[in-house]
């Protein structure tokens, strides 16, 4: 929650269109469809206070990364479309992480032999050059 009791993600953006949470909630729940209800009492019933909005892309890998796990609409993104009867917000929950560990551990490992190789390269050219050297001598 924002110092105006919006309400806000890890990274302090506003999540969805500003959903504000009363200061003397007790409890936010947020539901599988991104109903946020808070509770100023337990048990008790609570009180709606928006909906975080689900959008998808026609072409999701057109969205440009703008860091932070932040991505922005191009033309090859396609429009946004609002997703209105779903149960794919979780609370509590962290997202699976979209990065493939072995194929980036694949790519340093390859970059490590590359650079040991270079290194040997330089090492027996220098080698080369100091018996160059000496012949002279």
């Amino acid at each position: 929650m924002g110092k105006d009791g919006i309400l806000m993600n890890s990274n302090n953006d506003i999540v969805g269109a500003g959903i504000r949470i009363p200061a003397e909630s007790i409890k936010v729940e947020i539901k599988e469809n991104g109903d946020v209800f808070t509770y100023n009492e337990l048990p008790g019933e609570g009180q709606f206070q928006g909906t975080i909005p689900l959008v998808i892309f026609q072409n999701p890998e057109g969205l440009k990364e703008v860091g932070n796990n932040r991505w922005q609409k191009t033309e090859n993104s396609g429009e946004e479309t609002l997703v209105s009867d779903h149960n794919r917000i979780c609370q509590y929950k962290l997202e699976r992480s979209n990065v493939d560990i072995f194929s980036h551990v694949t790519d340093i490992m390859r970059v490590n032999a590359s650079l040991l190789a270079s290194t040997t390269l330089m090492s027996a050219i220098d080698q080369m050059y100091e018996k160059a050297i000496n012949i002279k001598d």
